[in-house]
């Protein structure tokens, strides 16, 4: 019985105010974000994706992301492609707001991020010699690669991110 009324005197005198929920981990805020942005891409432009990475030692530096693409594409259909990507991405990490803490910089850049496009013909084969087979932004350079002959890949394009998005701007604005 005693220890019934300690009991209660115990609770009577706790206070029920709830917790704050648990600040997540820079590696937890990183992964959610990732996650997110990859499910996203995967359901709205069939990029599977197959990597993800990260620079954070104190900071998040860069974020990275990579997919698998299942159709040849040329240059001018890769570019709004991993444009769409790019952006998708930005814009996930700085709404984020339990990962802007551990950002190195806010908001991210095109800077910040890496994406790799890994592009194959829709019965899952490399594609052939000649072809576009890789397309890569990092450091806001977008590079184009092809297949080569010497079974090397060899880049074809390169350009800012930032004159991707004028040489897109200005195609739809032609149209």
């Amino acid at each position: 019985m005693k220890y019934g009324i300690f009991f209660l005197v115990f609770l009577i005198g706790c206070n029920f105010e709830p917790e704050e929920p648990r600040k997540p981990t820079k590696q937890e805020a990183a992964i959610a974000v990732r996650n997110r942005t990859a499910y996203q891409l995967k359901v709205k432009n069939n990029l599977i994706p197959c990597g993800s990475g990260s620079q954070m030692m104190n900071q998040i530096e860069m974020l990275a992301l990579a997919f698998h693409y299942f159709q040849p594409l040329d240059i001018d259909a890769a570019r709004p492609l991993l444009l769409t990507a790019a952006d998708k991405f930005l814009k996930e990490i700085n709404e984020d707001e339990a990962i802007r803490p551990y950002l190195s910089n806010y908001p991210f850049e095109p800077k910040n991020i890496k994406i790799l496009i890994f592009i194959y013909q829709s019965n899952h084969t490399r594609v052939p010699n000649g072809n576009l087979s890789v397309v890569n932004l990092e450091d806001g350079k977008i590079e184009y690669e092809i297949n080569g002959p010497d079974d090397l890949l060899h880049t074809i394009l390169e350009e800012t991110y930032e004159d991707a998005v004028m040489k897109i701007n200005h195609s739809t604005s032609n149209h």
